[in-house]
Formats: C-alpha cells, structure tokens, sequence
C-alpha cells in the first residue's frame, strides 16, 4: 500500500529580516533545517540607529532576497516578516515615506514628553 505525500510534508520558509543595523533573509526547511542565511549590514547613509532611510532599508532587503534566491533553486512555500520594533514612519496621501523612519532609540521628544505626564511620575 503506498501512501502519498501530504502538501506539508516538505516546506521552505523565507523568512526576511530588517532590523536597527542590517537586512537578512533565510531559508528554512521543515525536513533540512537552515538552509542559507544572508546578512547584508546597512551603511551609514542608510541607518545611523536612531533614523533610516526607508529606501535604502527596502534596496537593502531586496538585495538581500535577491543573493538568497540567486544562490539556491529554492521552491518558496511560506514567507515571514520581521521589522524593527517601535518604529515610526509618517507617510503621504499616497503611502509614500515623508522622511526618514525613526526608531526606538529616538529620544529626542523625552523632554517634551515629560512636561505632560500626569500620572506623578518624576524622572
């Protein structure tokens, strides 16, 4: 008696990756495991930490997409994200970025925040 293959039985994964300081994209298998990994740093035009430039971000996701799926004859079942927490990009009318996007080690409004706490808490 033979019994076929489910749909699930073999599954790659793309997993993507932007985070504060680079871009990364792996390939996971369900039967093999970590298939490849790729890590692209951002340069100092594209993230300083504190703020990033929201193109170069997503040229430097592409191109790290891009080598993964160069290198590999890889069949893409599922893809997953993950960004860089507590983020804030401000958009236009047509989703289009209006600056730069600001990360979670922006500090700038700390002062300015604090002048209008009003739950007692003194820093």
């Amino acid at each position: 008696m033979s019994t076929a293959k489910g749909m699930w039985d073999i599954m790659n994964v793309l997993a993507l990756e932007v985070s504060t300081s680079s871009a990364k994209a792996l390939v996971y298998s369900s039967v093999e495991g970590i298939k490849e990994i790729v890590t692209i740093p951002y340069g100092e035009q594209v993230s300083d930490v504190v703020s990033q430039d929201p193109e170069g971000i997503y040229k430097t996701l592409e191109q790290c997409v891009k080598k993964i799926m160069d290198s590999g004859n890889y069949k893409i079942d599922a893809i997953g994200l993950c960004t860089t927490w507590h983020s804030l990009l401000f958009l236009d009318k047509n989703r289009n970025p209006l600056g730069k996007i600001m990360t979670w080690a922006d500090t700038q409004v700390g002062e300015t925040a604090q002048k209008h706490r009003h739950d007692d808490v003194k820093q």
